[in-house]
């Protein structure tokens, strides 16, 4: 008795769960995760202590204090919300500023307390 045969999405779907399996893999063989420099100096709770916070956001537009995070778009305005006084804290521990792609700035989310905060931007 022979199988009907597969459908072109359902061996697309075969074959991207057979990749991301294999990766998966692969990085855990590697020990890819404990490897994170960000993962050797969290506390107890998984997170980073509060003095190595701001250093994890580089020139990223991150409010700790108004639990904002703010993905500066190209020629949307983002330079004035840069510049604007939801983000002196910021400011006051590194320079603000660039393009960095969500994902970039959600990195280690967990770890650098970024969870909770809003995130917004201008379209």
């Amino acid at each position: 008795m022979t199988t009907p045969p597969l459908s072109k999405r359902a061996k697309k779907a075969i074959a991207t769960g057979a990749m991301l399996f294999a990766v998966a893999q692969l990085a855990l063989e590697m020990d890819l995760f404990s490897n994170d420099p960000f993962r050797r100096r969290l506390t107890k709770d998984g997170t980073l202590p509060r003095d190595q916070l701001h250093k994890s956001d580089g020139h990223q537009t991150i409010s700790r204090r108004n639990r904002l995070l703010y993905v500066h778009v190209p020629k949307t305005g983002g330079t004035t919300m840069e510049h604007s006084m939801l983000f002196d804290d910021a400011r006051e521990h590194h320079l603000l500023g660039g393009h960095h792609p969500i994902a970039d700035m959600m990195g280690n989310a967990y770890e650098r307390r970024l969870t909770r905060m809003v995130k917004t931007a201008h379209i």
